[in-house]
C-alpha cells in the first residue's frame, strides 16, 4: 500500500506526537510505503528549521527522518508526454464529434489502435 502523508503529520511525528507515532512505527515495519515528493522533501526540511520548532525537534532526527523518505520514501514517476497529448487530443477531439463517439475507446478504435 502506498500513503502520501503530509508535511505536518511529518513534522508531528518529529514532535513526538502520541498518535502519529504509530504511522512512524508501521512504515518502518513496512507495511506501507510513503510516497514523497522533492517538494515535499524540501518543505520538511524547511518547516523543521522554523526556530519555534527547532527547540523541539532534535536536528539528527530530521536529518534521519529526510534521509530515510529520500532512501525508503516511493516517488512518483513521471507521466509520459505521450499519454498527456493522448489524453489532450481525446478531450479536444470530444468536443468536436457526436456524443456517443467521445468515449476515448471509440477514438483509440477509429485511429486504428489495439
Amino acid at each position: 500500500m502506498r500513503i502520501v502523508i503530509d508535511t505536518n503529520l511529518w513534522i508531528r511525528i518529529l514532535l513526538g506526537g502520541r498518535r502519529t507515532l504509530p504511522i512512524l512505527t508501521l512504515w518502518e515495519q513496512g507495511k506501507f510505503d510513503a510516497r514523497v515528493s522533492q517538494e515535499l522533501l524540501d518543505e520538511l526540511a524547511q518547516v523543521a528549521q522554523r526556530p519555534r520548532l527547532q527547540k523541539r525537534i532534535q536536528a539528527d532526527d530530521a536529518e534521519k527522518l529526510l534521509q530515510q523518505l529520500q532512501g525508503r520514501g516511493v516517488m512518483p514517476n513521471p507521466i509520459p508526454l505521450g499519454y498527456i497529448l493522448d489524453n489532450l487530443l481525446v478531450f479536444f477531439l470530444g468536443s468536436f464529434l457526436p456524443l456517443s463517439f467521445t468515449d476515448g475507446g471509440s477514438i483509440v478504435k477509429w485511429w486504428g489502435k489495439p
